[in-house]
């Protein structure tokens, strides 16, 4: 007995290969009740007195009196990955005993400097959206939301006895809303550690 070979044209084993391709990018993309809740761990900077709670595959970074890459106040860095599209930072400056307006001017100094450097490379500058009062763990804050075509930030002001916090959430307009519960969570969780 002789075997037939059969020929099949290549458009039609594109189709199938494509095909495949797409079944198995919607099976990816479907929810599994089975999957858990990511675990959450705590992450402290006992140099400035204070913790957070974030995602367990999460990049977390503190900084001591150096800062993040020359910014000299951030002190803590959260992210998925080096290709991410969010970042949360958390800011701190010394003050004897700030109100919460010393705070949201630092906050406004910095987005300030931020505009220069976007202006001298002929980028939009950042725009305030919406600031309003809050409460985290029974303690009054201010939150600000500002951005421009391309990213979004929020910012949360913490006024201590002897310093000043300032949590940033930076995403990409496109999925800024993706990250705010996690954003939310991580600022409700900020804490002393003495």
């Amino acid at each position: 007995m002789k075997r037939r070979t059969l020929l099949v044209p290549w458009p039609v084993v594109l189709v199938f290969a494509l095909l495949w391709v797409v079944i198995a990018i919607a099976l990816l993309r479907i929810p599994n009740p089975v999957t858990k809740q990511p675990a959450w761990i705590r992450t402290l900077n006992e140099e400035y007195d204070f913790s957070v709670e974030h995602p367990d595959k999460w990049i977390a970074r503190t900084y001591g009196e150096q800062g993040f890459r020359g910014a000299t106040r951030v002190k803590l860095e959260l992210y998925a990955s080096l290709l991410g599209s969010f970042r949360i930072f958390v800011s701190q400056q010394d003050a004897n005993q700030p109100a919460l307006e010393d705070v949201a001017q630092w906050g406004m100094d910095l987005i300030s400097e931020g505009n220069k450097i976007l202006a001298d490379s002929g980028e939009m500058a950042f725009q305030e959206i919406d600031s309003w009062e809050d409460t985290i763990q029974e303690t009054t804050v201010l939150r600000r939301r500002y951005g421009n075509e391309r990213y979004l930030f929020e910012d949360v002001y913490i006024a201590r006895n002897s310093d000043m916090i300032i949590i940033t959430l930076q995403a990409t307009v496109a999925e800024f809303d993706a990250y705010l519960d996690d954003f939310n969570r991580v600022v409700a969780s900020f804490a002393p550690i003495k």
